[in-house]
C-alpha cells in the first residue's frame, strides 16, 4: 500500500503503539502546520475550525515484521478529528478514543 512514505497534508501521529509484529498509529489534524490559533482551539469547538480543512483521521494497522519495510495493512476511517490516544496488548481489538465533530 505505501502509505507508510505518502505525505498527508495537515496530517499527524499523535499516539503510535507496539505489540508483536503490529505497529498501530492514530492519524488526525495537525494543527500546528494547519497555524490554527491556540486561544481559538481552547475557546470554542476545534472541530469547527478544521471546516474545509484537508487532513486524515482514523487508525492505521503496519505489519512491521521487517522493521526496515513497514507495510499498512488496514486503515479505519474517523469523524471529526479523529483518534486521540490508543490502547493496544494484542488480541483482535485495540482502544481508541475518539475526538467527535
Amino acid at each position: 500500500m505505501g502509505s507508510w512514505r505518502r505525505s498527508i497534508p495537515d496530517t499527524r501521529a499523535i499516539h503510535l503503539q507496539i505489540h508483536d509484529d503490529l505497529l498501530l498509529a492514530v492519524n488526525g489534524p495537525s494543527m500546528w502546520t494547519m497555524q490554527v490559533d491556540a486561544q481559538a482551539y481552547y475557546s470554542g469547538s476545534p472541530a469547527g475550525l478544521l471546516k474545509g480543512r484537508q487532513y486524515t483521521a482514523g487508525v492505521r494497522v503496519y505489519d512491521i515484521a521487517h522493521p526496515e519495510a513497514p507495510r499498512e495493512i488496514a486503515f479505519m476511517a474517523t469523524e471529526g478529528m479523529g483518534p486521540h490516544r490508543i490502547w493496544y496488548v494484542g488480541g483482535r481489538y485495540a482502544y481508541v478514543s475518539i475526538q467527535g465533530p
